[in-house]
């Protein structure tokens, strides 16, 4: 179950522009992985797991991401497609809504918390 608590996970701004960055405060027990999911094709995008892949950039650790108070990305930030064979891509290429996910296990049937922002270049 995936829910939206602002106590816990919020972003700003709401409308996110071209060299833009994106703000998310985390609160108390918000989790230790991060992903954003790009609604207009469902890529699921990495950006901190428990136990990445040799491949992938992460922002930080698992462990450092758990700790916590806030996170900053700017749109020319890259994320691990969640799929066979994948390599860092940027995330923000396209304009629509966009999806973040904090949770302890993104793989998992626990959810964790989200919040939402359009992206318009």
């Amino acid at each position: 179950m995936w829910i939206k608590d602002t106590s816990v996970v919020s972003c700003e701004p709401k409308i996110l522009r071209k060299e833009g960055t994106l703000s998310i405060k985390l609160g108390p027990n918000h989790g230790k992985e991060f992903a954003i999911v790009r609604e207009s094709d469902r890529r699921f995008y990495v950006l901190v797991v428990n136990s990445p892949p040799k491949e992938m950039n992460s922002l930080m650790s698992s462990s450092e991401f758990k700790k916590a108070k806030s996170v900053a990305i700017n749109t020319s930030t890259v994320g691990f497609p969640w799929e066979a064979d994948a390599t860092n891509e940027l995330i923000f290429v396209q304009p629509g809504k966009y999806t973040i996910l904090i949770s302890e296990i993104l793989e998992s049937e626990l959810g964790g918390y989200i919040c939402t922002i359009e992206y318009l270049p």
